[in-house]
């Protein structure tokens, strides 16, 4: 995600975009919040093994990439939700939404570090470009899940990353 943010110009707070500390932010927050779909069989399961239970690694990660991308390119929005943490009585960090009354920047998370000060440390604020983000994101979903493969862009991932080869050695 960081490498995709800054290859939009999108990976510095100073420029409009994200930080590291929000991307991270967000990104644990969906990770936290995110819809598990898929039952992994555990290793003692009285089922056949025909492999149909085993979860491909990158799948889940590609996955778990695919729904970042839509929630926060298509489903959340910025511009009046704001994102909150807190500490659980069991004493782990847990993140909820919320609706903003005001609006106090083009997105509003709060800095974990802080969690009974809502809306004091806004780690969102120097993301004033944040409606390019989420176009970014949203066209990164849609690129990846409508994918065609081509010579130029043989996986869904290349719809997102551009690679220009191997550095030759002289360059290193």
């Amino acid at each position: 995600l960081k490498t995709f943010l800054r290859e939009k110009g999108l990976n510095n707070a100073f420029t409009g975009g994200l930080s590291s500390y929000a991307l991270v932010l967000l990104c644990l927050h969906y990770l936290l919040h995110r819809p598990h779909n898929r039952v992994i069989a555990s290793s003692s399961s009285s089922e056949s093994d025909d492999g149909d239970n085993d979860v491909d690694e990158h799948d889940e990660v590609g996955t778990v990439l695919l729904g970042f991308l839509e929630y926060f390119g298509t489903i959340y929005d910025h511009r009046c939700t704001g994102i909150t943490w807190f500490i659980n009585p069991v004493g782990h960090l847990e993140s909820v939404e919320y609706e903003r009354k005001v609006r106090q920047g083009p997105l509003v998370l709060d800095d974990p570090i802080h969690p009974h000060d809502r809306g004091v440390y806004n780690v969102g604020a120097g993301a004033y470009a944040m409606a390019r983000v989420v176009t970014a994101l949203e066209n990164a979903f849609y690129a990846t899940t409508f994918h065609r493969p081509s010579r130029f862009t043989p996986t869904p991932l290349s719809q997102m990353i551009h690679w220009s080869g191997p550095v030759p050695a002289a360059a290193v």
